[in-house]
């Protein structure tokens, strides 16, 4: 789909219309792993699908307002507000990256819907707003490489299994071009 017409008369079909929405994501692996679970899904990015499926070639800010959906699941780019960037982090607090990568992130959680999931890595998003979230590594779910994840959450509860839970949080490892 590649104009709002064509999305508007999808989620218009009775028969498959789309009820869960999957932004920022263009590889169809989630919205692969929940049509999986019978559920129609739209994913939405400005890139094209690595795979076949309800796929919208759009800016997600405008899809997200065309219904009130059953579950958003949305990850929004991180790298305007990564908190692990030493080398530029300072000059996007200071000329309003930071400012707009976080603007995104709770708009996000903003978004009309019953359950809302927003995947955010270290970032300073945390820093600047007390929002109901969980924080786990990739590696307590056996994937690799490891990451940290945090997903901010609104009408979802979830929480990462308590048996991996073996270490703290650990800090990535960051190259710095003038060190």
């Amino acid at each position: 789909l590649r104009q709002l017409k064509d999305v508007r008369r999808l989620l218009n079909c009775s028969v498959v219309a789309p009820t869960v929405l999957v932004g920022f994501e263009f590889s169809g692996a989630m919205r692969s792993a929940l049509e999986a679970e019978g559920l129609y899904v739209l994913s939405v990015d400005v890139r094209e699908a690595e795979d076949d499926g309800m796929h919208a070639v759009m800016d997600i800010r405008h899809v997200i307002p065309l219904a009130k959906w059953a579950r958003v699941y949305l990850f929004p780019p991180c790298y305007q507000q990564l908190r692990g960037d030493r080398d530029c982090l300072g000059f996007k607090l200071s000329d309003g990256r930071a400012f707009w990568g976080c603007a995104t992130v709770l708009y996000c959680l903003c978004v009309p819907a019953y359950a809302v999931v927003v995947e955010q890595p270290d970032t300073i998003f945390s820093d600047l707003l007390e929002v109901p979230k969980i924080e786990f590594r990739t590696a307590w779910f056996g994937d690799a490489p490891d990451k940290f994840v945090r997903l901010y959450l609104r009408g979802v509860a979830f929480a990462p299994p308590p048996a991996q839970r073996t270490t703290g949080r650990v800090g990535p490892v960051h190259h710095s071009f003038f060190e």
